[in-house]
């Protein structure tokens, strides 16, 4: 009895942790489509804003530490440049000894300007973010299945970075059916940012 007891115990701490570690409640398909349609409000106005110039960036980063990042740049909405960069997990991988330095992460860099956009393989499609938002609304006019998830997501200005599904009945590495994009940079004139600051404080 005396060694089950503490069994007991440990079941008790374990069961709360293991329901609150549960995913979040996946939002309503009326829901995703409320929130796209409000993100599709604030691109419209921050494209003018910005007169069709900014960039932003697509990654993927693994646990075993390689990982790549392409950056599309856009000027008056026509892609312009696509930047790309790869990391490998060489040093992560391999042992180093006690007091040894480890060594430097394999990088490789290309740039493509032009009639060259396109030409490498890897890297993410060149795609102005106009086109990222219709292949989101298409996205969320699909029917769902029963074993799908769907993420909708906007950064601070309130900007679609993702709106994307994975089947659920993959249990590793699902991969991402729809738009998802991390930093995005607008370049707006000095005049112009200088309005956007004066509507947030009122």
């Amino acid at each position: 009895m005396k060694r089950i007891l503490p069994l007991l115990i440990l079941f008790a701490i374990l069961i709360p942790t293991v329901a609150l570690a549960q995913p979040p409640r996946q939002q309503t398909a009326a829901e995703d489509q409320a929130q796209y349609d409000q993100a599709m409000k604030v691109w419209a106005r921050l494209k003018a804003k910005c007169e069709g110039d900014y960039s932003y960036t697509v990654s993927f980063s693994s646990w075993v530490g390689f990982g790549n990042e392409t950056t599309i740049i856009v000027r008056d909405n026509k892609v312009v440049e696509r930047k790309y960069r790869e990391w490998s997990g060489r040093q992560v991988m391999t042992p180093v000894a006690p007091g040894e330095t480890p060594p430097e992460p394999e990088e490789k860099t290309w740039s493509e300007t032009g009639e060259e956009i396109g030409e490498n393989e890897k890297g993410a499609p060149a795609k102005t973010l106009d086109k990222l938002y219709e292949e989101a609304s298409e996205i969320l006019q699909r029917d769902r299945e029963s074993f799908e998830r769907y993420y909708v997501r906007t950064n601070d200005e309130g900007l679609i970075t993702s709106c994307f599904y994975i089947d659920t009945r993959i249990m590793d590495d699902s991969p991402r059916r729809g738009v998802a994009i991390g930093k995005i940079e607008l370049v707006i004139p000095e005049e112009e940012e200088r309005a956007i600051r004066a509507e947030e404080t009122l």
